[in-house]
């Protein structure tokens, strides 16, 4: 039987495996070329390509269970870790607690009504418009301060900067603020008179001068007297302030007789439209005293204008304010009135810097 040889072309090389050589159709040539390794079957990958694959593997889902355990570990250890290292803020120390309160009550104490006593110490700007904006600072420095977000490793360290930070700083805070805001917006601001006193300052000067019943000016002066909460009496024994010269009236700052206008029976002249000149005068001076804590030409109260002024100062704002008659007012020796007593009065209804000597606040009081 004939065999026919094969067609030319590239033939596996008896001689050398994984080799091809070529037969051009009669015989083997000498051109040969290796043949590369056929692919694994999927299903049963061996040798060290199926190592290196293993190995990925194993590497992914070891660090699959690594990142599991870690997020695991994460969430359970967030609660363990606040248990056993608890944080602290600055908000939670008494200290930082104490000197909130501090600051605050400083200014939180004033009366709410500007008829109520607003206290007798001239080293203090306790003005109602001032006492008002101070409050209302104070809120705004507390939140700007941002105690809840300071946050501490220990009790000890949040105590410990609470008391030597925080604790100084706001009582620094309180006595600026008490001397009329130095260091804050508050120190160039002058508040006017309350408006509740400008307006009873109005219906005072529009009432009618007139005798009572028994001919004298008693009732009408008391009849003013009522707005601005005083009681016009003849005890001399209650008053706390100084003494009287025979047949004068008396307006005491002292809280004891914040409502009282104090009146010598001597006086000569309770049957006169003059009486009721003079209890003006001294209803002044308690109007003056809610913008300035005190009026009178005193050495005592701590304000020089109220030397410098005398009494013609409180003269000229009964004139200016409540319809005081300027002719029946006593214009002798320290109430003289000029255009200089007017302008002080004018520029304490309009603002309480003037009640400070230079227009400007104390110094810090120290602590």
């Amino acid at each position: 039987m004939s065999t026919t040889p094969p067609g030319a072309g590239w033939y596996p090389d008896a001689s050398t495996p994984g080799q091809l050589r070529y037969w051009d159709g009669s015989r083997w040539t000498e051109n040969v070329h290796r043949v590369a390794p056929s692919p694994e079957p999927a299903g049963a990958p061996d040798g060290p390509q199926r190592r290196r694959r293993t190995g990925l593997i194993a590497t992914l889902i070891s660090v699959g269970v690594v990142v599991v355990l870690g997020v695991v570990t994460t969430v359970a250890w967030g609660p363990v870790s606040a248990l056993l290292f608890p944080k602290y803020t600055l908000a939670e120390t008494s200290d930082y607690k104490r000197s909130v309160d501090y600051l605050r009550d400083t200014f939180s104490d004033r009366a709410e009504s500007p008829l109520d006593y607003p206290g007798n110490d001239m080293s203090w700007r306790q003005s109602v418009a001032y006492t008002t904006a101070a409050l209302q600072y104070i809120e705004e420095y507390i939140d700007e301060y941002g105690a809840e977000e300071m946050v501490f490793d220990s009790k000890s360290e949040a105590d410990t900067y609470a008391y030597e930070n925080t604790t100084w700083e706001f009582m620094d805070l309180t006595s600026r603020l008490r001397a009329g805001g130095i260091g804050t917006p508050l120190a160039t601001q002058s508040f006017p008179l309350a408006p509740e006193l400008v307006a009873i300052e109005e219906q005072i000067a529009a009432m009618p001068v007139e005798p009572g019943a028994d001919g004298t000016y008693w009732d009408a002066g008391q009849a003013i007297a009522d707005l601005v909460g005083a009681e016009l009496t003849t005890d001399l024994s209650l008053n706390a302030c100084f003494g009287l010269d025979r047949g004068a009236a008396y307006f005491c700052s002292m809280e004891p007789n914040w409502g009282q206008i104090f009146i010598d029976t001597a006086m000569e002249y309770v049957d006169q439209p003059r009486f009721v000149q003079t209890v003006k005068h001294e209803i002044a001076h308690k109007l003056m005293h809610t913008q300035c804590q005190g009026s009178w030409n005193s050495p005592y109260n701590g304000a020089a204008w109220t030397v410098e002024y005398g009494e013609g100062a409180t003269n000229s704002y009964a004139v200016l304010f409540l319809g005081a008659d300027r002719e029946e007012l006593s214009d002798r020796g320290e109430y003289a009135m000029s255009e200089r007593t007017d302008a002080k009065a004018q520029a304490i209804h309009d603002g309480d810097l003037a009640c400070f000597d230079d227009e400007t606040p104390p110094p810090p009081i120290e602590n």
